[in-house]
């Protein structure tokens, strides 16, 4: 419902508001007072008609209408470079003698409700087929038939639509019906594509086996040359020890020669041979090259007594990881494992 109607600049209006009643409104005053401006403005406002800015008050630079409708408002501004409409916050442009469609659907008016002081009654002076027209456009009826229509064209297509595939159809059973045995076939390839998978799980754990195995033989051979070389620096330890002894008993004799020396000074008597004793000092210092080589080895075969070690370690480490890679049954010859 239009509750108020303000001209701004409007012809002879410069800035008029009527509040218009609920029901009916009534505007009179004298001739030529602006009674037709307030109902062209409403009009131009609600067809965007006349175009042109004549309508603009003399001396002023744009004209605008305000309409206010169930709490909406709605503006028709024009001039000064400006041909707007606006609702609320939003606003549109204005382009011939189009209304903005948010703003048409929201009035919902149209040259149907517009009545001039010089027209002939409504409907009274037209003929029958242009009132049918008018009433068609009133309730819509041309959207019915457009509807209707369209609705059989839809429905002849949709039959051809239902018959071609239908007949899709029937190829397609036929198709189906001669391909049973695709079904078997898929049946077996999705058996082969099991198979095929199991037997690349195989491939790969036999891979992994085998790997353990030559790490495993490594390791084993590692383990019998450490021992050899645990048994040899054993034999190089008891070797030192002796020569240790060996060169503690050539020290003693060597202090008791010195004595023996001494003496025989003291006894004026000729002092006996050296000779083996200088053959000896020559074992001696012999030996000491060789002690010194020994506590070089023993230092090497400790060290290789600690690889051996972790070596060790490393073994049962790899045992234990076979043993659970393996499971039960051995996946080369199918044998029980002992555990």
């Amino acid at each position: 419902m239009i509750e108020q109607l303000v001209l701004k600049n409007f012809q002879r209006h410069q800035n008029l508001t009527i509040d218009l009643d609920p029901h009916i409104t009534t505007i009179v005053g004298p001739s030529d007072s602006g009674k037709s401006a307030v109902i062209r403005a409403l009009r131009w406002l609600a067809t965007n008609s006349p175009a042109g800015d004549a309508f603009i008050r003399d001396g002023e630079k744009k004209a605008g209408v305000v309409l206010t409708v169930d709490g909406e408002t709605v503006e028709r501004e024009r001039g000064a470079g400006a041909n707007i409409y606006r609702l609320g916050e939003d606003e549109f442009r204005a382009f011939g003698n189009e209304v903005p469609q948010k703003i048409g659907q929201m009035l919902n008016l149209g040259p149907l409700n517009f009545q001039g002081q010089h027209d002939s009654p409504f409907w009274f002076g037209e003929t029958a087929g242009e009132v049918s027209r008018q009433l068609n456009k009133i309730v819509n009826l041309s959207i019915i038939d457009n509807v209707l229509s369209f609705l059989a064209s839809r429905t002849r297509e949709a039959k051809v639509e239902v018959s071609v595939l239908e007949q899709r159809k029937k190829e397609a059973q036929a198709e189906r019906a001669a391909l049973v045995h695709a079904r078997r076939m898929d049946k077996d390839l999705r058996a082969v594509e099991r198979a095929e998978e199991g037997f690349s799980k195989c491939s790969r754990s036999r891979s992994l086996l085998h790997d353990l195995f030559e790490q495993a033989s490594c390791y084993y051979k590692e383990t019998e040359s450490l021992d050899a070389r645990r048994r040899e620096a054993e034999g190089v330890l008891r070797k030192g020890e002796a020569f240790q002894a060996l060169a503690q008993r050539v020290k003693e004799l060597k202090g008791v020669i010195e004595e023996i020396g001494s003496l025989q000074v003291q006894a004026k008597r000729p002092v006996p041979s050296v000779v083996g004793l200088e053959e000896r000092f020559s074992v001696y210092t012999d030996c000491q090259d060789r002690a010194e080589g020994l506590r070089s080895c023993v230092s090497g075969i400790r060290e290789k007594m600690d690889n051996l070690q972790s070596y060790k370690t490393g073994l049962r480490k790899a045992e234990k990881e076979l043993k659970a890679e393996m499971g039960d049954v051995c996946p080369l010859c199918g044998q029980e494992v002992k555990k």
